[in-house]
């Protein structure tokens, strides 16, 4: 009886692994150093969320005037596509003029099936003794008819104190 159970083991066990091996998918792998794939540049206007063409992310709510510490408030992303690929704009407040302000860590991310990859690395951007960020990169590598999403870091340097705030969009399919 032992030596039947045995082998049944031996055998429910190769199973298991043939199958882990079969259906294993290798992740993707991000190296410490991602290449820059597209430029991040300051806009020096305020326009930010009044264009309409871009769906816009907004994060961190309204400026709190009661608020007793310096804060980031009404961070945004907003992309949108056209024909030459995809447009980003990002806005950054603080509440209290910064040494520097600006974003970081910015990515475009492309959805497969229910999984969200990395699909391109923007650099980072900032401006110095402001209260206010705005900045917007352009992207020509998304293809129509799938669906990206834009994350981000909002940051801001205020003498030794590091403010920030970590943002991503929702999925828009590529139409123009």
């Amino acid at each position: 009886m032992r030596k039947k159970q045995s082998n049944w083991q031996r055998i429910a066990g190769l199973v298991l692994a043939v199958v882990l091996a079969v259906s294993f998918n290798p992740c993707h792998v991000l190296a410490a150093e991602e290449a820059v794939d597209f430029q991040v540049y300051r806009v020096t206007s305020e326009q930010g969320q009044n264009d309409a063409d871009l769906y816009w992310t907004v994060f961190g709510g309204d400026e709190n005037p009661n608020a007793r510490e310096v804060h980031l408030f009404d961070c945004s992303i907003g992309f949108g596509y056209t024909s030459k690929g995809m447009h980003m704009e990002f806005v950054t407040h603080c509440s209290e003029q910064a040494d520097e302000i600006g974003v970081s860590d910015v990515k475009i991310e492309h959805k497969v099936g229910i999984f969200w990859f990395n699909f391109a690395n923007g650099a980072d951007a900032s401006c110095k003794d402001d209260t206010y960020f705005h900045g917007q990169a352009d992207y020509a590598g998304v293809e129509f008819g799938e669906t990206y999403r834009v994350s981000c870091r909002h940051y801001a340097y205020i003498g030794e104190k590091y403010l920030y705030h970590d943002s991503v969009t929702s999925g828009y399919k590529c139409t123009y």
